[in-house]
């Protein structure tokens, strides 16, 4: 909600970074997420898609995402752009904003969860970073997503069935913008449709869509909690 927060963290965290590493490093990914596309609407939007941000936080990203352009090029430092989708997996975001509040029923869909959003697991996110790096892929960006965008809804209510869990109900966007700030509602509730189809010439999923790739993780967690 801060956005002298997310700058300090998000543009200048990023500075920094880049001035301790730019006469070591042989190479340099950027990883920024889909937020940088704005709004497309119904358009199924690929790496040529115009970067028109809607909200303080993907801004904040696009500027860090220039500043490495420029001072890579200045540096003679190989650079590339992975935007990523929904990575999820056993831990980080999905266990603690997802599984975590499913399970003790605390979870709602803001708006309802109709809007299409673009999911990848994180084994297959890692392999395509890899890719990139290994293949000398620079100069370039890549969308990190899955095959097939699917609604934040289906999305939720395929955890709830493998989990065996209620499926959760509505909350309206206003009261979540309320509780989670305006950008990250903003953010979750905008539909978007991605083409993965750049990242596959170098680097296959083994998880081609949010249900295998659910399947699992759900399986994994399950085994531990043996």
């Amino acid at each position: 909600k801060n956005k002298k927060v997310l700058k300090q963290v998000n543009y200048d965290g990023t500075v920094n970074f880049f001035e301790k590493i730019k006469n070591r490093t042989k190479f340099f990914i950027y990883i920024s997420g889909l937020g940088v596309f704005g709004d497309p609407g119904e358009d199924i939007i690929d790496e040529s898609a115009p970067l028109k941000p809607h909200t303080d936080y993907a801004k904040i990203r696009l500027d860090a995402q220039k500043y490495l352009e420029s001072h890579c090029k200045e540096n003679s430092v190989p650079f590339a752009v992975a935007y990523l989708g929904e990575v999820y997996g056993n831990g980080g975001w999905f266990s603690s904003i997802i599984l975590d509040k499913l399970q003790n029923g605390k979870f709602r869909l803001p708006g309802g969860g109709e809007y299409y959003r673009n999911y990848v697991h994180v084994d297959d996110a890692v392999d395509a970073l890899i890719a990139i790096g290994e293949r000398d892929a620079f100069d370039e960006s890549f969308i990190v997503t899955d095959s097939e965008p699917a609604s934040f809804k289906d999305f939720i209510y395929y955890i709830c069935d493998l989990m065996e869990l209620k499926r959760p109900g509505k909350v309206p966007v206003m009261l979540a913008k309320a509780v989670l700030g305006g950008d990250a509602v903003k953010l979750l509730t905008t539909s978007m449709k991605t083409s993965n189809k750049k990242i596959l010439e170098i680097s296959p999923f083994n998880y081609p869509n949010y249900k295998k790739g659910l399947d699992n993780v759900i399986s994994e967690i399950k085994f531990l909690q043996r």
